[in-house]
């Protein structure tokens, strides 16, 4: 469990880290307010993150000067700053890219589901996304029919908020345990 406890944390300051890392990479010259705006970060953490990634070589101060009223800092990733960017972009791909393979893999089994269990009509509830995918994948199988949800044996909730506006006599069917992509 504390190894779990720990890699969730570890993942998390890298998603910080790497939001950070990715906002001066495309625009050096924010602000320390731009910055944590861009970043959701308050000011303050958004400040001693700055400072960390200094101080640990990954990012450098270039310029520095005063602007009417207030002090103009530009940070540049150092070659470490943006070898690290590098490596913790391809993480958070590789992790988005490995959720979306298994929520397909919940897809298909959900669309199998429901050809063994006789359906053959069934609705959407929910859209973006997931809603997509999940339309894709049933429209790509062909053995299950899209229809309005009036006219459905079964449907599946890609939102659950969705559900609260449905008021229909239909059996659900919940993907479990997917979040949007």
């Amino acid at each position: 469990m504390t190894v779990r406890k720990t890699q969730r944390t570890a993942t998390a300051v890298d998603e910080l880290v790497l939001a950070v890392l990715d906002a001066l990479a495309g625009a050096p010259e924010l602000s320390q307010r731009e910055l944590a705006r861009r970043t959701g970060l308050s000011l303050t953490k958004a400040h001693l993150m700055l400072r960390r990634l200094v101080a640990s070589g990954l990012v450098q101060v270039v310029s520095s000067g005063q602007s009417s009223h207030r002090q103009h800092v530009v940070h540049e990733l150092t070659d470490a700053g943006r070898k690290l960017h590098t490596r913790l972009a391809y993480q958070a791909l590789r992790t988005t890219a490995e959720r979306f393979a298994a929520m397909l893999g919940r897809c298909r089994a959900l669309i199998n589901r429901l050809v063994d269990a006789g359906h053959r009509d069934v609705a959407l509830l929910g859209d973006g996304p997931l809603g997509e995918a999940v339309r894709e994948m049933i429209e790509r199988d062909g053995r299950l029919m899209l229809v309005a949800t009036h006219d459905a044996q079964a449907i599946v909730v890609c939102d659950p908020d969705a559900v609260a506006a449905y008021r229909g006599n239909a059996r659900l069917v919940r993907i479990e345990n997917v979040a949007a992509i």
